[in-house]
């Protein structure tokens, strides 16, 4: 005969921890950031038994970071959690108001619901891609396309890469401000220019976090669409990946 026992496993009291080990989560702060969090807006972090609700404000909106033991505590607990948050957290700190990232694939039939009874709405949408191997004829190479150069962007093209944010996409969150903090956070941010007149045709943003690689953002200025740009920015970022 055999015996089994039930091994119960203590709940972290620091929220950073908790944060770190909910099975449901989009926990992307570092530890010096939800420290500072901590310091100056204790009001932005929510914590409810095991689970974890953060407001980090960036520029124009407010980002979320969530970590949940389940879908169900998602269910139970989201609500009431984001109530008290908006609550506590000033509209002036993110007049676009809130964005939350969901990196859960299989349970978004379960947590949407949830999300849209809040008045969130979906606003852009990734695809997750396995890549076997690399296609032979990729290259990770500056000369992006015949007159027009990839090159590392510096503090100085946060204003150009604001702008292309903003015409290039419906809704915009990208302000000079957070992409000169993401650039001081060594984030792979690469500016596209027009050699012959060195103005700025568009912009990749990528974020590798191994064994995976983030293409957050690809953006072309509409003078520049339909020439095959988009595309060959993201088979740069293949080529990084």
């Amino acid at each position: 005969m055999k015996q089994l026992r039930r091994l119960t496993v203590e709940v972290p009291r620091d929220p950073y921890r908790r944060g770190q080990r909910g099975l449901l989560r989009s926990f992307e702060l570092s530890e010096a950031e939800f420290r500072e969090l901590e310091r100056e807006h204790a009001g932005h972090i929510v914590v409810e038994d095991e689970a974890v609700l953060v407001a980090q404000p960036r520029g124009h909106q407010i980002d979320l970071h969530y970590a949940f033991p389940d879908r169900d505590a998602f269910a139970r607990q989201f609500p009431a959690m984001f109530q008290r948050l908006v609550a506590l957290v000033d509209p002036s700190e993110g007049p676009l108001g809130f964005r939350l990232t969901l990196t859960d694939a299989p349970s978004r039939p379960y947590i949407e619901p949830v999300l849209s009874a809040q008045a969130f709405e979906l606003i852009r949408d990734w695809l997750r891609m396995a890549l076997a191997e690399l296609p032979a004829d990729v290259e990770c190479s500056d000369d992006l396309a015949p007159g027009f150069v990839l090159r590392p962007a510096g503090p100085d093209d946060a204003e150009a890469i604001a702008q292309l944010e903003a015409v290039a996409f419906a809704v915009s969150w990208l302000t000079p401000a957070v992409a000169r903090r993401m650039l001081a956070q060594a984030q792979v941010l690469r500016l596209l220019e027009e050699t012959s007149t060195g103005r700025a045709a568009g912009f990749l943003h990528v974020r590798l976090d191994p064994p995976t690689g983030y293409v957050s953002d690809v953006a072309v200025h509409p003078d520049y669409q339909r020439r095959g740009l988009g595309e060959a920015l993201m088979r740069w970022a293949l080529a990084c990946f």
